[in-house]
């Protein structure tokens, strides 16, 4: 009985620790190889995703982080999935970024360091590592490339799109 209370103990504070911010979920980063593009859309097959390449060094990617947050708050159910194209020694960098625009919860890549440009390729051998880059997953795996920053209304369209194309998210 007096086990049992303590474990109930420790696991109410561990819950009112992390529901107050004091103690974090560790944020899983992926190692992104040649084969991981692959291995995202099968996972995916079938479904819409949103894939976006990004780097902490691209001004414009971290201004597109406000409006990927605000879109993945209002649509949690969307699959969304953040590729960083840095190396993987800048993972606490990538990490507190995601953390800070509310997107750690996603799923999270970091490309290989050992073969950055066949992994361009795999993605797409029409990419030539000009960010921000995201790639629109409908149904069926049809994709749609997008150079540039996010922005609201392109999230809103592509969601919009899903939503009357399918039974929604």
């Amino acid at each position: 009985m007096i086990k049992r209370n303590i474990t109930l103990s420790l696991v109410l504070v561990t819950v009112l620790l992390l529901t107050a911010g004091f103690v974090r979920a560790e944020i899983l980063l992926n190692n992104f190889e040649t084969h991981s593009y692959k291995t995202i859309t099968t996972q995916y097959h079938g479904d819409s995703f949103l894939m976006v390449l990004w780097s902490v060094d691209c001004p414009p990617c971290i201004e597109e982080l406000p409006a990927l947050a605000r879109f993945h708050q209002t649509n949690p159910k969307a699959k969304l999935v953040m590729v960083s194209t840095d190396s993987k020694n800048q993972q606490e960098d990538i990490k507190s970024l995601m953390e800070k625009h509310g997107l750690a919860d996603i799923q999270q890549w970091v490309f290989d360091d050992d073969s950055i440009q066949a992994i361009r390729f795999s993605i797409d051998p029409l990419w030539y590592g000009e960010l921000p880059r995201s790639y629109f997953h409908h149904e069926k795996n049809k994709r749609q490339a997008k150079s540039g920053r996010l922005d609201e209304d392109t999230l809103s369209a592509w969601i919009t799109t899903i939503n009357n194309t399918t039974a929604g998210l």
